[in-house]
């Protein structure tokens, strides 16, 4: 079933389905995006803004300044913020201590990707290897090995040092503790 619409609407055709296209592209964003979500944004695009490039940049430029605008808007509660790793939700501070261990806010897992450890040259940015078992296994078994001589050194070291005199002596502790500390590093 065509039909032809050249006759009815002349030369605007044309006209009129891009109007209905751009009316219906703007009815979509507003239907489909969240505008009011459960948390406040803090810096929001501006209307008719499809994309969040603005918004990213400003972050970026000036991060300080708005989070500390975020801090006094939303006094201890929860707000988002479109930044460089998208839009990010900012949980006060005194949700801290019960968030700190939820495995699921695990923030190496989050920044792996940016930190690109897995390529030659980046190891360092890697995650940290558990070194848990090596602990236990290695330095505590040597500990009771190293324990017994290095505090008859640290005796001895003290001793040669700072003497045993009990009467009241000038000395400079900064050169006296290197002395220590270098005697106890060779051992």
């Amino acid at each position: 079933m065509q039909t032809d619409l050249g006759p009815v609407l002349g030369k605007s055709q044309s006209a009129i389905l891009c109007t209905i296209t751009l009316l219906s592209l703007c009815v979509l964003k507003y239907l489909l995006v969240d505008c009011n979500g459960k948390y406040p944004i803090l810096n929001p695009k501006k209307p008719f803004e499809f994309s969040n490039g603005r918004v990213v940049q400003d972050f970026i430029k000036n991060s300080k300044q708005l989070l500390a605008k975020g801090r006094s808007l939303y006094n201890d509660k929860p707000y988002k913020a479109y930044t460089d790793w998208g839009e990010v939700l900012i949980i006060p501070p005194q949700f801290a201590e019960s968030l700190k261990n939820n495995r699921q806010l695990e923030f190496m897992e989050t920044a792996k990707d940016d930190i690109h450890g897995y390529l030659p040259g980046f190891e360092p940015g890697a995650p940290p290897i558990d070194i848990t078992p090596v602990v236990n296994k290695y330095l505590t078994r040597a500990l009771a090995k190293l324990t017994t001589p290095l505090s008859e050194e640290a005796s001895l070291v003290v001793h040669h040092v700072l003497g045993d005199s009990t009467e009241w002596h000038e000395m400079q502790p900064q050169h006296e503790i290197i002395r220590i500390v270098s005697r106890m590093s060779s051992r």
